[in-house]
């Protein structure tokens, strides 16, 4: 299966960030996940990448706009852009800047890339245009199975 990822930046403290990792790392088992989809932000899309590294899966990346890189700090740069760099492929959306926009239209193009989508997520609305509320509802207007990752409630369960 091919499941694309959407997920906060800011997953929580470290306790938090891995009971996420071992749950992602759960679902890439038992979903039979074959390859993945994210935009490679900070937080849960690259934990998501990094965990299909480890186990040899390929990974597909959606990236909103040509000045994304410029949205990192400079060690958060290195990284994606070793990630980008392990990553089977590259859509590259035709924004310039990083705007509200390109963010919900990368997100929507995971989700249209993909069977199934997992969020790392609180369950609270979106903060702004293309948050990971945005993509969940998306997806779910898409008749794609959604799996949840509540980092709020710490639960599992498909929605």
């Amino acid at each position: 299966m091919i499941a694309g990822l959407t997920g906060h930046q800011k997953i929580g403290d470290q306790l938090t960030v891995q009971w996420v990792k071992q749950q992602l790392s759960s679902l890439l088992v038992t979903q039979e996940v074959t390859e993945g989809c994210m935009s490679l932000a900070v937080g849960a899309d690259q934990m998501y990448a990094a965990l299909l590294l480890d186990r040899a899966l390929p990974y597909r990346v959606v990236v909103p706009c040509e000045r994304y890189a410029e949205t990192f700090s400079d060690s958060e740069r290195r990284r994606y852009f070793y990630l980008l760099s392990k990553a089977n492929s590259v859509v590259s959306l035709e924004f310039i800047e990083p705007t509200e926009k390109a963010f919900y239209e990368a997100g929507k193009e995971v989700v249209k890339r993909s069977e199934a989508l997992i969020a790392v997520w609180d369950g609270l609305a979106a903060r702004g245009l293309g948050g990971t509320a945005d993509i969940v509802h998306f997806a779910q207007s898409q008749s794609k199975r959604v799996f949840h990752i509540d980092t709020a409630a710490y639960a599992v369960r498909m929605i």
